[in-house]
């Protein structure tokens, strides 16, 4: 994501905040509090990532080693995990939001790819900086004010410059647990994936890293 995030306009009086105040609040009642979801998305994040990444299956260990389609399908992961996290059902875009149709956009680029279809709908934007360890997780309105006026070859536009200053953050440079995996060696990642077995990956797992607390899912995507 980048670096410099201008601060959001989006308070009373901006042309969207009622709507997106509204959205913020249904979200909130349904996750028991924003604390809730500052506790429970990132988390969300990193699962839909290192469950494709795969680390002791494939050896690779970072979002950039994987194939476009790996890509696609981890923003259709997001996509799911968000829509059941907040009980909401699928409409004609991602989801639906206080009878609204919204879409669901993921990155762990700089910027959100907006279809032509949401133009002008409510948009969850969510992100995960892997470089930095840090996710985002805000709510916009896509109008084409606050959009590029150029799109790429599937007519999708992104948030332009200006529009980041209209997004309603419920949490913004938040803290992202790291990939366990881009914690420890290459050499150790690489003599456990060369195992065939799950068993005996987990047991190299363990010869290899020490005195280091290993998560029950590492364990789970190991075996």
């Amino acid at each position: 994501m980048r670096a410099s995030i201008p601060q959001s306009q989006v308070s009373a009086g901006h042309p969207r905040f009622a709507e997106l105040a509204a959205i913020r609040d249904d979200l909130c009642q349904r996750a028991n509090g924003i604390q809730a979801i500052k506790s429970d998305i990132p988390p969300l994040l990193r699962e839909a990532i290192d469950i494709v990444i795969d680390t002791p299956r494939t050896g690779r260990r970072s979002y950039d080693e994987l194939e476009k389609t790996e890509k696609t399908y981890i923003g259709t992961r997001v996509e799911i995990l968000v829509r059941s996290y907040f009980q909401l059902s699928k409409g004609a875009l991602d989801l639906v939001i206080l009878g609204n149709d919204a879409d669901v956009k993921f990155t762990t680029a700089n910027n959100w790819m907006i279809p032509r279809e949401a133009v002008g709908a409510p948009c969850l934007l969510l992100a995960a900086d892997e470089q930095r360890a840090l996710s985002y997780f805000g709510l916009f309105f896509a109008d084409p004010a606050y959009l590029t006026a150029g799109a790429n070859q599937d007519k999708k536009r992104q948030v332009s410059a200006s529009g980041f200053a209209n997004i309603m953050w419920l949490f913004c440079q938040h803290p992202l647990k790291r990939n366990f995996w881009q914690t420890i060696s290459s050499d150790a990642a690489s003599r456990i994936s060369a195992q065939r077995t799950g068993n005996d990956r987990v047991v190299t797992l363990f010869r290899e890293v020490q005195d280091t607390v290993i998560s029950r899912d590492v364990i789970e995507a190991t075996a």
